[in-house]
């Protein structure tokens, strides 16, 4: 709703993992999110790998859910 997206990040084990295209959609990419509107994603993680994960992706832990501000400079 409004600036506010809740998206599905999935997370696959570590050997079928290659986060570059996470890291594109979640940094230079963000912009097919700003264009319209969209200034943070929200999220949820139940493993504790998959809330690793998205921290690397650029998240932090806002309650029970993880959030990106999309407004942050990609880093």
């Amino acid at each position: 709703e409004g600036p506010e997206l809740i998206i599905a990040v999935d997370y696959v084990t570590p050997a079928y993992q290659d986060s570059r295209i996470g890291r594109w959609v979640f940094g230079e990419g963000r912009e097919m999110f700003t264009r319209v509107g969209i200034s943070r994603l929200v999220t949820t993680a139940t493993t504790s790998s998959h809330r690793n994960y998205l921290q690397q992706m650029g998240f932090r832990p806002d309650g029970t859910n993880w959030v990106k501000d999309l407004t942050e400079p990609v880093e």
